[in-house]
């Protein structure tokens, strides 16, 4: 299953990628998520993120790592992929792009998953939906809070 959902924000594409850190993690968790931030690396090669996951008879761990981080001149991404991930989810890969579109950023969440069994993947499509929307004016009121950073070229990152 794949979910893409974009948002353009009104900052430049290196205050957008600085900003993708552990406060905005915390804020782009919906109210009300039976999620707890146990590890927070950050959004460079080989940093993990761990979550337990409130579940009604017990907690569950996920673990994602990111797997590939790469910062072009108009463009940058991060991708992470689930090590560890609560039943019913088999396969978690979240592509983080953020790209340079005049003195703004687009924000683009793209995500692909898998359940066991599959018919659970119908079943979690609009959950996931709903918690990524959510997403949208999360990003747009903190990047509009920022204040304006010079858009330094990939290589001063």
């Amino acid at each position: 299953m794949r979910i893409k959902i974009e948002t353009t924000v009104n900052a430049d594409l290196h205050s957008v990628f600085n900003g993708f850190n552990k406060s905005l993690f915390l804020k782009l968790t919906p109210p009300g998520m039976p999620v707890e931030l146990e590890r927070f690396d950050g959004v460079y090669e080989g940093a993990e993120v761990h979550l337990n996951m409130r579940m009604p008879l017990r907690k569950q761990k996920w673990v994602s790592v990111i797997t590939e981080h790469r910062v072009q001149l108009n463009e940058i991404y991060f991708i992470d992929e689930g090590t560890v991930l609560p039943a019913p989810f088999h396969s978690w890969h979240h592509q983080h792009r953020m790209i340079k579109d005049g003195s703004k950023t687009r924000i683009i969440d793209d995500i692909s998953y898998q359940c066991r069994p599959s018919f659970m993947n119908a079943l979690f499509f609009p959950l996931l939906y709903l918690q990524f929307l959510y997403r949208k004016p999360v990003y747009r009121h903190v990047f509009s809070e920022m204040p304006a950073a010079n858009d330094v070229g990939p290589e001063q990152v």
